[in-house]
């Protein structure tokens, strides 16, 4: 889980994970230099179980998420953001898919607003989904808080190049390229959109189309790099 100032909504968002995990699962929270309660919050819910990376810069999510990934001891791994909530079966779904081939899965979510109202059913049908490596390049798909992973991936992934515009996208390509995304159709988070989100509008880009070409065509040969530098 990546934090900064997200005292509002995380109480929530630790209970339902904390709701799903075993004796010896941990929840790892790297910090972006929060000034009030978030980390006081997650201390007094998880205790012993939280491996929290404290005092990390601003403003770089794929860089703080990259520091939680590091500090990931299980096998299978589990990405969050601070303000979401976890459904009830989200992480014995996402195991079943991921205990044959598949090295990531990626869940559908409801997406909710700040007061918790549903805006839509289905993140997928609202992105227009589609699997495959091709497809993803040109419209990135994957939503960070509804991915799964096998250790196997990280082995791959870390370090993030230098510059990859979102720790989900190199995520989800590269696991494309290795051995394919299992695709989970049923919702199995409530994703709360708000004027704060890392990624607020799914179909709009902040970003001139020669910055967007300019990405891809990055990304492209990051991955192109690391699959050769690691068959």
């Amino acid at each position: 889980m990546a934090t900064c100032q997200g005292e509002r909504w995380i109480e929530v968002q630790v209970a339902s994970i904390l709701e799903q995990l075993g004796p010896r699962d941990e929840i790892v929270v790297a910090d972006a230099s929060s000034t009030d309660r978030t980390l006081e919050i997650v201390r007094d819910l998880a205790g012993d179980r939280a491996k929290i990376l404290e005092r990390l810069p601003r403003g770089d999510v794929p860089a703080t998420f990259e520091a939680a990934l590091r500090a990931c001891t299980g096998e299978l791994v589990f990405l969050s953001d601070q303000d979401d909530e976890w459904l009830p079966g989200k992480v014995e779904i996402c195991a079943e898919a991921l205990s044959g081939i598949r090295l990531l899965a990626l869940h559908d979510a409801r997406v909710i607003g700040m007061d918790g109202r549903i805006l839509s059913e289905s993140f997928f049908a609202e992105r227009r989904m589609r699997a495959g490596f091709w497809p993803n390049l040109w419209r990135p798909g994957y939503l960070g808080c509804a991915l799964a992973m096998r250790r196997e991936l990280l082995d791959v992934a870390l370090p993030f190049p230098v510059g990859v515009p979102m720790h989900d996208w190199w995520l989800g390509l590269l696991a494309e390229r290795k051995a394919g995304v299992a695709l989970v159709r049923e919702p199995l988070l409530l994703h709360r959109r708000h004027g704060n989100n890392a990624n607020f509008d799914p179909n709009q880009s902040p970003y001139p189309l020669s910055q967007r070409w300019a990405f891809r065509w990055k990304i492209w040969q990051d991955i192109q790099r690391r699959l050769e530098e690691r068959p």
